[in-house]
């Protein structure tokens, strides 16, 4: 029924306004399903980057693709979801696609160069060159798996964060309990 649909899309942006996006992308998937028609509002595309970066988080990284995509089909302006995109296709090593993506958020929103070109410059040094790089957040597992941890001798964590250093090395020791662990530390006490 229309009328549910538009009811639906009313209250999503109530709770888009509200910063509550789990709850906002709710009722429009419901307004989507009541009137499969609908054109969704640009202003989604936040709450469908909010979803992203919050399945990213938790390691559900082919959702958190598809939702910065359906954020970019939704606001084709959107910096923040090409970078957030980059940033995951540099993490899975699709260099050309990542730098698409960090290209047109470079596009998009030129005050970000200061940001952006280093990553660029990163990520084409990578392709020339041909290294095998890897980028990504040592406290989630597919990080460290796909960096080959069940079969590496030795693991070196270089983070400035003490509890997320603390995080890497527990995960690395679950999957690998014989790799040799070195750690960059700020101060004896660690």
């Amino acid at each position: 029924d229309p009328l549910y649909a538009q009811a639906y899309v009313q209250r999503s942006t109530i709770r888009l306004a509200a910063k509550s996006y789990e709850a906002a992308l709710g009722d429009l998937e419901r307004a989507v399903a009541a009137s499969p028609g609908l054109k969704i509002s640009p202003k989604m595309a936040v709450a469908y980057l909010a979803r992203a970066y919050s399945k990213r988080q938790k390691g559900q990284i082919d959702a958190a693709v598809q939702d910065v995509t359906k954020a970019l089909q939704l606001e084709p302006r959107y910096a923040d979801a090409y970078v957030v995109r980059a940033e995951i296709r540099r993490d899975r090593m699709d260099f050309a696609d990542a730098l698409r993506d960090y290209e047109a958020a470079l596009k998009v929103d030129a005050s970000r160069r200061d940001l952006i070109l280093p990553e660029i410059e990163r990520i084409k040094q990578a392709l020339a060159e041909q290294i095998k790089a890897l980028y990504g957040d040592s406290t989630h597992r597919d990080i460290l798996l796909r960096a080959g941890i069940k079969k590496a001798r030795m693991v070196v964590f270089y983070i400035s964060d003490y509890a997320a250093t603390l995080q890497g090395v527990k995960l690395a020791r679950q999957l690998n309990a014989h790799v040799y662990i070195m750690v960059r530390t700020r101060y004896a006490l660690h």
